[in-house]
């Protein structure tokens, strides 16, 4: 794009028409116009947001961690817990953040590439994600995230037709931010003189609270369930709110890479993507490391002198980078994956499950809860960790097949059709069409095809 409004430095989408002022109203891309690495990438980390949301919420409370950080005893258990914790927690999530912002990116070049203005249609798309987020927590699951999406989307459109400096200088200037506040809050809660006690209370809380869900989510009356859901969602909002400043800067690091215009044209940028994956990733495995052994290290700081109290230092660091380091350095990884042109169908497949994330979002949580909660299987608080992991990677196995499938019969999945009909504020088409054989009639409906 050469617009000086937007981003001066980005290349042109792959695949996408150059800007034509006599072009039709803005639509939705069409699947050749689409980045579809972008879409690998997204899939990718909607199995980790799948396998996290099922490690900590679906299959029992989060509360159970609070203590050793691991919830059912067990050698493999307690593996499949450091594994997640190290690989999985926090970098899917933010992967999954980073390419939203990236979205509203492109589609503010593909609108103001096609004339006319982008706020109304952007209003109503983030006005949309709130109500489809809102019935999401009244009627499947509490843990949501796209009304944090939409929410945050707001703050988020001040920086979009900024100039890439600009983003920049907001950028560093809040992570490095965060990094000083995490700093001195944790050598001011290393130092205290009540923080044994804070933590004894802290611990007999999360155990009356784990306990209280587990009752909660037992009962075998679903409206019982929804009362109850609503409760727990409003007990925890304190807690999930303070991941607004994440999500957002998550967005900022999004619009970054965007605007770094390495996914416009991975193939060209090659050698940017490899440093990026190799020193990404270094770092946040080292920081990661840190992270996963923060409960020893800091028991170790309180119990010795205050010389050990720089270890506040490390452990806040590790605490706020880490997840962002290791995000990107697996998207990094990601992005080399797909260069590579190995397993093509599967990786496609893959990008499918990515295309359709609301609806696969969505689902996640439907199945999820209808095998965990009373008035399902019942099985909340019942599975370990490692029977946890597998039954993630199963369900996304039959996802991604599900997306393949319908994607080659469909042009969105339902929840993205319902979300940019409203965002577009007319009907979509939604089956597949081809050129009608017959001059001046319209498309006819693409036969399904078969496998």
């Amino acid at each position: 794009m050469k617009n000086p409004e937007i981003n001066p430095e980005a290349a042109p989408l792959q695949g996408a028409p150059l800007p034509d002022p006599e072009a039709g109203e803005f639509a939705p891309a069409q699947p050749e116009e689409r980045l579809v690495h972008v879409d690998f990438i997204r899939g990718a980390a909607l199995f980790g947001v799948l396998a996290m949301n099922l490690q900590y919420f679906f299959r029992g409370p989060y509360e159970l961690f609070v203590g050793t950080g691991h919830a059912q005893p067990g050698f493999l258990n307690d593996c499949v817990d450091d594994l997640l914790s190290l690989l999985v927690e926090g970098k899917a999530m933010t992967l999954f953040s980073m390419l939203f912002a990236v979205g509203l990116a492109i589609q503010l070049e593909r609108k103001l590439s096609r004339g006319g203005p982008f706020w109304g249609f952007a209003w109503r798309r983030i006005g949309a994600l709130f109500a489809i987020g809102a019935a999401h927590i009244v009627l499947i699951w509490m843990g949501d995230i796209l009304t944090w999406y939409a929410l945050v989307a707001i703050p988020l459109f001040a920086f979009l037709k900024r100039k890439t400096r600009t983003l920049h200088i907001w950028l560093g200037t809040l992570l490095g931010l965060a990094g000083v506040a995490g700093m001195v809050f944790g050598f001011v809660r290393l130092s205290s003189p009540q923080n044994d006690a804070r933590r004894a209370q802290a611990l007999a809380d999360a155990a009356a609270m784990a306990q209280t869900l587990l009752d909660g989510y037992a009962q075998t009356d679903w409206w019982d369930i929804l009362v109850f859901r609503l409760q727990d969602y409003v007990d925890h909002l304190g807690m999930m709110a303070g991941g607004l400043v994440v999500i957002f800067l998550n967005f900022l690091v999004g619009l970054a890479v965007w605007r770094s215009g390495i996914l416009q044209n991975p193939a060209a940028n090659l050698p940017r993507i490899r440093r990026a994956a190799l020193w990404l990733t270094g770092l946040g495995l080292a920081t990661g490391g840190v992270h996963l052994f923060i409960r020893p290290l800091a028991e170790f700081a309180r119990s010795h002198g205050p010389w050990a109290k720089v270890l506040a230092v490390p452990l806040s660091l590790s605490q706020i980078y880490h997840m962002p380091l290791l995000g990107l350095g697996f998207g990094a990884l990601l992005l080399l994956l797909w260069q590579s042109a190995r397993a093509p169908s599967l990786l496609g497949a893959v990008a499918s499950a990515g295309r359709m994330a609301l609806t696969n979002y969505l689902l996640q949580s439907l199945v999820m809860t209808a095998v965990f909660c009373g008035w399902g299987l019942g099985l909340y608080g019942k599975v370990g960790s490692a029977a946890g992991l597998g039954i993630s990677a199963a369900f996304f196995a039959i996802q991604v097949a599900g997306s393949a499938w319908w994607l080659r019969r469909y042009r969105f999945g339902p929840a993205e059709w319902l979300w940019r009909c409203a965002g577009y504020a007319r009907v979509q088409p939604f089956r597949r069409t081809v050129p009608s054989p017959v001059p001046g009639l319209p498309p006819v409906p693409e036969p399904a095809r078969k496998g």
